[in-house]
């Protein structure tokens, strides 16, 4: 899985932030911010306690540990657990977004991998059968196809290709990269909740 973006770690730096000064006000901890923050991130990340060395499925979690701390709701967590369900996840929003449909899929499929893959099947029926490897290339597959098809459109109607829209960080390409092809972030952003009746309850 991805390591977390800027944004990301940004959030959490702000969130962190808030939660330590919120504990320090009620007399706890005793030990330093940068301490306190290792010390918080790997009693809630299974041990890694630099946020550089985090991945995907470990952000909402943290997230939610420091709002619970300063008695904001908790985020909801979509975030795919394992690589497989992240890379389906990925290829189902890039299919969505270039219009490929389970047929076309299911034809990539067959071609590439020699795979039983049907138009009747669902699409995370069809891709559970791969492995990591297999779907990876089946990613940049359909990402080659779809950007392919929306050129051709466009230059049929001499019209501008139009942006490239990523609803989740996980399909976002680096900065520059993103800024030359004029990617549009559509991800959604933390939303602020109300505080909880205990602000010193932790996440579980």
């Amino acid at each position: 899985m991805k390591n977390l973006s800027k944004t990301q770690l940004s959030v959490l730096g702000q969130l962190s932030t808030k939660a330590y000064r919120h504990l320090v006000a009620v007399g706890y901890p005793s030990n330093g911010y940068d301490e306190w923050r290792h010390e918080f991130t790997a009693d809630h990340c299974g041990g890694i306690d630099s946020w550089r060395k985090l991945s995907q499925k470990h952000y909402v979690p943290l997230c939610n540990a420091l709002r619970a701390i300063i008695g904001l709701k908790p985020m909801a967590d979509n975030t795919p657990k394992t690589d497989a369900a992240a890379l389906i996840w990925t290829i189902r929003d890039r299919a969505r977004h270039w219009e490929l449909s389970t047929a076309y899929i299911a034809a990539i499929v067959r071609d590439r991998f020699g795979v039983d893959a049907r138009a009747d099947m669902s699409l995370d029926t069809m891709l559970s059968g791969l492995d990591c490897w297999q779907l990876t290339q089946l990613l940049y597959t359909v990402q080659a196809r779809g950007r392919r098809n929306t050129a051709k459109t466009a230059e049929r109607f001499e019209v501008d290709a139009p942006a490239e829209v990523h609803t989740s960080r996980s399909t976002i390409p680096p900065d520059r990269l993103k800024d030359w092809r004029g990617d549009v972030d559509a991800s959604p952003r933390p939303q602020r909740g109300r505080r909880s009746a205990n602000p010193l309850q932790t996440a579980p």
